[in-house]
């Protein structure tokens, strides 16, 4: 029996309840001085196996009354004693949850990854019952196969910050509500943690602001990074705070940071529900923060309102910024952003009311539109 965890001290509030064997991996606990010592006395090292029957359970020691009612013969023993494991190392959902193995064995990887070195043929025909040593994250959840299932790529980042960009699988309504998809995850951009929601092409019209695409809950196209469109399941059910929108221009992409606020947003907004409310959530990018999204682009230098369900007079833009030469917003002739009432993304300016310099734009892009 191998695969001990490395010492640590013992987890606070640790205790010791009446006919229960608490079994601190890699700890003493409760006199026992080892976990050999332990695994020896409750039998589950016996003629170097364990004992047919074991039902195997993980609490933490702040969890009081009721202990799992599992149990398991112990060899030259008085009678049953249940056999608990406080697994220190362990980030779980909260004590509710209840992960049921699919051929009732304790699976291999889970061995792995909470480091017991226990047998793999070791059954467990009982529910293996999980709960946290500590207070988990609020967005992380376990899948059913037992592996961890962040609701989306910013809870997987910040549980494994080396991860690459790549498909994940999230689970936005965690444990109970829908299945977990596949999501595409932008793990290096702008800090990383974001998953992919929106693909737009600004060569054709599926994205223009008026379309029902923005307000229903129709899905499309493919979760990765490719340059086809697509309106993706993180849209309906990730919530956010900013957005990253990158635009290919001039065979380059280049990404801008969003983050609208105000009164308008819903609380704990998806970008279903913002587009679906229409209330403009202004964003403070400014007018260079924009114009870095394209290789050469303009705006006139006035106006300049930006953010999220953008509208002035009969100017309407779901993404982006408006301009103007007037020092005002009234009679707009300029714009960058995605979901505008006739370009789906992109820059257009007008050459004959330019008072930038930059000339006159009809600039299409491909977009990507991604929230944390």
């Amino acid at each position: 029996m191998t695969g001990l965890i490395r010492e640590r001290a013992a987890p606070a509030g640790l205790r010791c309840l009446p006919g229960v064997l608490l079994l601190v991996v890699g700890l003493p606990a409760c006199g026992r001085s080892s976990l050999g010592e332990l695994l020896l006395e409750t039998g589950l090292l016996v003629d170097g196996g364990p004992p047919p029957e074991a039902d195997l359970s993980f609490v933490v020691p702040d969890l009081a009354v009721p202990v799992p009612d599992l149990s398991f013969p112990v060899p030259d023993a008085a009678g049953p004693r249940d056999l608990v494991f406080v697994v220190a190392d362990l980030t779980v959902p909260g004590p509710d949850l209840v992960v049921r193995p699919a051929d009732l064995a304790v699976p291999a990887d889970l061995l792995v990854a909470v480091d017991l070195g226990l047998p793999t043929d070791l059954a467990a025909p009982a529910d293996l019952l999980v709960v946290p040593d500590a207070p988990p994250p609020a967005d992380l959840r376990a899948a059913p196969d037992l592996a961890m299932v962040p609701v989306d790529c910013n809870a997987e980042h910040k549980a494994r910050p080396q991860s690459p960009t790549g498909p994940y699988l999230i689970d936005p309504d965690g444990p109970g509500g829908a299945p977990p998809f596949t999501a595409h995850c932008e793990m290096v951009t702008e800090g990383g943690g974001w998953t992919l929601a929106l693909k737009v092409d600004g060569a054709l019209n599926t994205f223009v602001y008026a379309a029902a695409v923005w307000t229903n809950q129709n899905t499309f196209g493919a979760a990765d990074a490719t340059a086809n469109e697509a309106k993706l399941q993180p849209f309906l059910s990730v919530k956010l705070k900013e957005l990253l929108v990158v635009m290919r221009d001039a065979n380059a992409d280049r990404a801008l940071r969003v983050t609208p606020s105000g009164p308008s947003l819903p609380p704990d907004p998806t970008l279903l529900a913002t587009f679906q409310g229409g209330g403009f959530a202004p964003s403070m990018n400014g007018r260079q923060g924009w114009l870095g999204l394209l290789a050469n682009g303009s705006l006139q230098t006035r106006c300049g309102q930006e953010g999220v369900n953008n509208k002035v007079n009969n100017n309407n833009l779901r993404i982006g910024i408006f301009g103007n030469q007037e020092n005002d917003c009234q009679t707009i002739d300029s714009f960058l952003g995605i979901g505008q009432d006739q370009l789906a993304s992109g820059n257009v300016a007008s050459a004959q009311w330019d008072d930038s310099g930059a000339g006159g734009r009809n600039t299409r892009t491909f977009s990507w539109v991604y929230v944390r």
